[in-house]
């Protein structure tokens, strides 16, 4: 983790001078001596420093000093006031999928992190530690269907034993569906018939079908597990996608992912 020291330049001066000291002591405390030991470390003429030069887990403390060149001496103020800081992992940026229904996190992978804590919220506001992984995705199969499910992560670093944790990432909902159907497809006296194993969860069926295997057009919604499609053209060929549809509290619609399309040509 980069740190930004930020100071107000006093009016007319124009450098100022960075002063950092270190410890990997686990408090301010116990490293006062160590905070006591600066060294000239940078200058800069702007308001704010990021020292992009630093270990996760070490607690660094900085002072300024601002600067003034009067016929080519600099003339410095005192000392700012002390001001110190722990290095902990970037944060991670979060985004949420599904995966066969079920919320699917994947992130960026940070820079020095052994692992990441997953916190979950069923209402967006009170999250809990839920699980952990060293991998950059994570799918959450402990779900309930046509249920909203919130997520943030931390990235970890595990320094001399102890987990340090960056700030939380961003968070973000997604919806659980059932998993889409399976279909097959026949004739039935020359009319396309396609059929599906009965999908748990899901309270009915949305069926779909195209021309062309591209734009597909709602025409039947269903509680059975196969359909006849009667409104055909002899020698025409028909495309059919189905989705499994779940109602979040008995009538809100949380449709799956479309099943892998059919076709047949009717007779």
């Amino acid at each position: 983790m980069a740190v930004l020291l930020r100071d107000i330049i006093a009016n007319g001066l124009c450098v100022v001078n960075v002063k950092r000291s270190e410890s990997e002591s686990e408090s301010e405390s116990e490293s006062e001596s160590e905070s006591e030991n600066f060294k000239y470390y940078d200058r800069t003429s702007k308001t704010s420093y990021t020292n992009n030069a630093t270990n996760i887990g070490t607690l660094y403390y900085y002072k300024v000093k601002a600067v003034k060149a009067v016929d080519g001496k600099d003339i410095a103020s005192a000392y700012s006031t002390k001001r110190s800081i722990r290095c902990k992992p970037a944060v991670p940026k979060l985004t949420l999928t599904r995966s066969a229904g079920k919320p699917k996190l994947s992130w960026n992978a940070v820079k020095g992190a052994d692992k990441y804590w997953i916190y979950r919220s069923t209402d967006g506001e009170n999250f809990k530690y839920y699980d952990r992984t060293s991998k950059t995705s994570y799918t959450n199969n402990s779900t309930a269907t046509a249920k909203r499910y919130w997520y943030k992560i931390k990235a970890v670093k595990v320094v001399n034993g102890k987990d340090i944790a960056s700030a939380y990432s961003n968070s973000d909902f997604v919806w659980t569906t059932t998993k889409a159907p399976t279909l097959s497809i026949t004739t039935y006296k020359g009319d396309p018939k396609i059929t599906w194993k009965a999908v748990p969860d899901a309270d009915l069926y949305w069926v779909f079908r195209s021309t062309d295997g591209e734009k597909f057009f709602h025409i039947k919604e269903t509680k059975d597990t196969s359909y006849i499609d009667k409104n055909v053209k002899p020698g025409t060929k028909y495309y059919y996608k189905v989705q499994a549809v779940a109602h979040y509290n008995g009538t809100f619609a949380i449709p799956s992912a479309y099943s892998y399309p059919v076709s047949i040509t009717a007779k």
